[in-house]
């Protein structure tokens, strides 16, 4: 009888054992790469109405074309499709990181590795440095621009008529969700390629005009539609 107790605690080890090695299975990673890429760089009035009736500037606007786009960003992430909104995000980076668009081609913003999952949308803030981190950023060329007193978190630089400079900066933060139109599947069948989307036209334009990012009037409104003009796509 002795011999069967002890024969019995045995297997019942065993078996605890097992169990917690089945429940402490390690989660399978594979590779996740986000490129960001700015579309519609050149807009023109043949589609759009100038902004002179819109904000009263003395020059009408025929063309918009951005030649390079920077956003702050921070706390990049992807949500796991099915979970509440606030729930099982997966951090992809924590930044701050800098989108970049200078042509219509892919920039490679950021590589990391993620449980495997179908994830619905991207996660990312507008972000804008905080007092006391601009002296850390101020040397650094990447962020520069964005390590001023003015702490900007967007600088959007191009040609109006296609021969008159412009430079649009803005502080404005926000907390985007950019949902995919299909669930992107994470597996170890290779990498996921996610694409963030900037588009011009819906920055600088509202109500079929075109917007004059020099005008003060404009400011606002391009500020809202800023918000707006990011999107997700699986690449």
């Amino acid at each position: 009888m002795k011999t069967l107790k002890l024969i019995l605690a045995a297997a019942t080890v065993i078996m605890t054992i097992s169990s917690c090695m089945i429940e402490g299975t390690a989660p399978s990673y594979s590779n996740v790469s986000v490129y960001s890429r700015t579309y519609n760089q050149y807009n023109t009035s043949q589609t759009f109405r100038s902004a002179t009736n819109l904000a009263g500037s003395d020059l009408a606007i025929q063309s918009i074309r951005v030649t390079s786009t920077r956003v702050l960003i921070s706390r990049l992430m992807l949500h796991v499709e099915g979970q509440p909104d606030a729930e099982d995000n997966r951090l992809v980076i924590a930044g701050p990181i800098v989108l970049r668009g200078y042509d219509s081609s892919p920039s490679l913003l950021a590589r990391a590795q993620l449980t495997t999952n179908q994830y619905d949308a991207v996660k990312f803030e507008l972000h804008r440095f905080q007092p006391n981190e601009l002296s850390v950023y101020a040397g650094d060329t990447a962020f520069s621009v964005f390590a001023t007193p003015e702490r900007y978190s967007v600088v959007i630089q191009g040609l109006l008529n296609d021969s008159i400079p412009f430079a649009y900066y803005t502080d404005i933060t926000a907390n985007l969700t950019l949902p995919f139109d299909n669930a992107i599947v994470v597996n170890d069948a290779g990498m996921a390629n996610i694409e963030l989307q900037f588009n011009s036209l819906t920055a600088f334009s509202a109500e079929g005009y075109l917007l004059d990012p020099r005008l003060p009037a404009n400011k606002i409104l391009i500020d809202n539609q800023l918000r707006t003009a990011f999107r997700a796509s699986k690449l």
